[in-house]
C-alpha cells in the first residue's frame, strides 16, 4: 500500500470519525477462528505533538505495519520475550484485563471502556507524514521545522536501541 495524500487524508479522517474505525469486538471476534496467532496489515496515524508557537500545524505520523496478533497466551509472546529477556514474561500487566479471553485486545482496569492492541510488530512497512494545514505528505525534515529542539534532535537523529529489544520486532 503506497500512502498518497488522498490516502492520508482518509486515514486522518478516519481519526475523527470512529464509525469508520474497526472496534475491540470486532477484532475479538475476529480473532476467535484463530488458533493462536495470526498476522495482519496495520495502518496507524498518530498527531504530531508541535512547539507551542506551531499548535495550529495539524501533523500526523503515519505508519503501516505488518504485526502478529494473538487470541490468547500461546507461546508465541512469551517465547520472543524469554528469548530476549532469559526472564519470566507477565502475559498482560497486572493494570490491564484481557477483553473475551483474547490476548490481543486488553482494557485497563481504571477505564475499561478503553481499550488496547497488543501486537508484535514484525516490520513496518511504510511510515509517512502527513500536513492536514496543506493536505500533503512532507518530509521529516518539514515536521521538524515545528518541533521543539529536544523533539527535533529526536526525529532527525534518533537512537537505535535494537540492541536492548527483540532483534526484528517488538510488542507494543
Amino acid at each position: 500500500m503506497q500512502i498518497t495524500n488522498q490516502t492520508a487524508q482518509q486515514i486522518v479522517n478516519t481519526l475523527s470519525n470512529a464509525t469508520n474505525s474497526i472496534t475491540a469486538p470486532q477484532i475479538v471476534q475476529a480473532l476467535r477462528t484463530v488458533k493462536g496467532a495470526t498476522f495482519a496489515t496495520l495502518t496507524q496515524a498518530s498527531k504530531v505533538k508541535t512547539a507551542a508557537a506551531h499548535r495550529a500545524q495539524n501533523i500526523y505520523k503515519i505508519t503501516v505495519q505488518n504485526v502478529t496478533l494473538c487470541n490468547s497466551d500461546a507461546s508465541l509472546y512469551s517465547n520472543a520475550v524469554a528469548r530476549e529477556t532469559e526472564q519470566a514474561f507477565t502475559a498482560v500487566p497486572s493494570n490491564y484485563d484481557m477483553i473475551d479471553n483474547s490476548y490481543s485486545v486488553c482494557s485497563l482496569k481504571s477505564n475499561p471502556a478503553k481499550h488496547y492492541l497488543r501486537a508484535i510488530v514484525n516490520r513496518a512497512l511504510q511510515v509517512v507524514y502527513y500536513c492536514a494545514n496543506t493536505d500533503t505528505i512532507v518530509s521529516k525534515a518539514h515536521v521538524a521545522q515545528y518541533l521543539t529542539n529536544s523533539a527535533r534532535e529526536q526525529l532527525l537523529n534518533p537512537v537505535s536501541y535494537t540492541h536492548l529489544t527483540l532483534p526484528t520486532k517488538r510488542i507494543v
